[in-house]
């Protein structure tokens, strides 16, 4: 695997040129991305709005397998990035390749890290003004788990008359998903930030609140598939 480039998911997704996945291998990638988003939300390894293209796996005979879905690859373009680090990192170990801050840093290093935070806020407020957007974040996953379900990408879903690709979202996300109503109901709740806990992923509450309505509901419906 190391002889060869990951695979962008959204070309596995949409199954180019090799066998089509099975539903338990869709739910499965989802499960995966939803797990990678509460884990990385918070690191310059996440961009909030993140596409499958950031995606990849590394596949053996273009097949899709349970060891080919452990290979699952975040990657990740670091600007002014002090020490260097592999563009392609595993989501099991890319924790070891990720600076920590250091508690004794200069001022100007704490200035612009306020400001970073400053401008983080001020596109999320930004993007819930104009696009009705509470989450980017979250809202980039429900896009990701629409175009697992239809096996396609959003450009290939969009009709012609739609202005951007989030109200391509919001329409397929009103109607039954191939996957079941039970997923169409988590990429709803990924859209609109909808789990009752507020609109910040960096609080544990919604986090938790991700965790119980995404991840475990995935869990949910990929036991009742593999019984």
């Amino acid at each position: 695997m190391a002889q060869q480039a990951p695979i962008p998911l959204i070309d596995v997704v949409r199954c180019e040129n090799r066998s089509i996945m099975s539903v338990p291998q869709q739910l499965q990638i989802a499960h995966k991305l939803a797990l990678a988003v509460l884990q990385y939300q918070s690191t310059p390894w996440l961009r909030s709005e993140w596409e499958l293209g950031d995606l990849g796996l590394f596949l053996t005979d273009d097949d899709v397998t349970d060891t080919t879905l452990s290979t699952l690859h975040l990657s990740a373009n670091f600007r002014n990035q002090k020490r260097i680090v592999s563009s392609n990192q595993s989501l099991s170990d890319v924790d070891m390749a990720i600076s920590t801050h250091n508690a004794s840093a200069p001022s100007a290093e704490l200035k612009q890290c306020s400001k970073t935070n400053r401008n983080k806020v001020d596109l999320q407020t930004h993007q819930a003004l104009l696009y009705g957007v509470e989450n980017m974040t979250l809202c980039s996953l429900g896009i990701a788990l629409l175009q697992i379900g239809h096996r396609k990408s959003l450009q290939e879903l969009r009709q012609e008359h739609e202005p951007n690709n989030l109200y391509t979202a919001r329409r397929l996300a009103a109607s039954i998903n191939p996957l079941g109503l039970k997923f169409q109901k988590i990429i709803q709740k990924c859209l609109r930030c909808d789990f009752g806990s507020g609109t910040d992923l960096e609080s544990t509450e919604l986090q938790g609140a991700v965790f119980n309505d995404v991840v475990c509901e995935l869990e949910d419906l990929i036991g009742k598939l593999t019984l």
